[in-house]
């Protein structure tokens, strides 16, 4: 069996990256600055300006660090080699679209700051730093002259918070590498994640006429961090009676009567559908 660690390489490896972490956290931002929100319906398609802008940023940083790169129709970008050689290529995938911002944010989602050590932005974590991190890891290589008996090779994609089509209309049409890595998840190493079930709920029974509005969250894979319905009011709804209302709900529960409707919010806080622990709005 071969030699699994080489504290010479670890070494020069931990002093490249110490010595380049301003630059890659600057190389981050410039990605978390971009709105990247898929949108299959928007008018610059396939998936929104927002997504356009993110793929060309972060092309443009591939070709900034000496590597190939291709657009393919703004699904999916790559960074590697000129003339690659798929069969001898480990593939490293990440994402530049961001779920929605959905509310409550202590800071703007699109403005990324540093605290504690902690790098604060909507895609920060999921995916733009990653991606980032992935490059430099080619760049890493490249610049030390590390041996290596794979090519390596990018892939950014624009849709997989929303379903993942610009990976299937990229692997209908490209080639693909012999060896795929996702770096789209904590430490340790998965092999493995769970799945997705989206359905639409259906009412056996007409809603009342009064219900104007109930909804909750703007994406599938998102708990939502508050669900709201709005009903109208037959008659004036005293100040005493929305305060008996207000009474009988739950804490994070709140009532409010307003331009003639009644709103009540169920308050609570957004999570990644993967990681659910906490007060769900929808089903309690």
């Amino acid at each position: 069996m071969g030699k699994m660690y080489d504290g010479e390489i670890y070494e020069k490896v931990s002093q490249w990256f110490d010595g380049h972490r301003k630059e890659m956290t600057e190389d981050i931002k410039r990605l978390v600055r971009i709105p990247s929100i898929s949108d299959p319906e928007a008018e610059q398609g396939p998936f929104g300006q927002g997504c356009r802008d993110a793929l060309d940023e972060m092309l443009a940083m591939g070709r900034k660090y000496g590597f190939h790169t291709e657009n393919r129709e703004y699904y999916v970008g790559s960074i590697g080699v000129e003339n690659q050689d798929w069969s001898n290529t480990i593939g490293l995938w990440n994402h530049l679209d961001v779920v929605p911002l959905g509310e409550g944010w202590d800071y703007e989602p699109f403005e990324p700051v540093v605290k504690d050590g902690y790098l604060i932005g909507r895609g920060a974590q999921d995916n733009k730093g990653p991606a980032v991190a992935m490059l430099y890891v080619m760049r890493c290589i490249r610049e030390l002259g590390l041996p290596a008996a794979y090519e390596l090779c990018l892939f950014a994609g624009c849709d997989e918070e929303r379903g993942m089509s610009d990976l299937e209309y990229y692997t209908s049409k490209y080639p693909l590498p012999a060896l795929s890595m996702i770096a789209d998840c904590g430490f340790p190493v998965c092999y493995g994640e769970k799945g997705i079930l989206e359905g639409t709920a259906v009412s056996g029974r007409d809603f009342s006429d009064e219900v104007l509005e109930l909804y909750g969250g703007s994406a599938g894979n998102i708990i939502p961090d508050r669900a709201v319905l709005v009903v109208g009011k037959r008659t004036e709804v005293s100040e005493g009676q929305l305060a008996a209302l207000q009474a009988s709900l739950p804490e994070c529960v709140k009532a409010e009567a307003r331009d003639g409707k009644i709103r009540v919010t169920a308050y609570g806080t957004s999570r990644h559908s993967a990681f659910p622990e906490g007060r769900n709005l929808l089903f309690g």
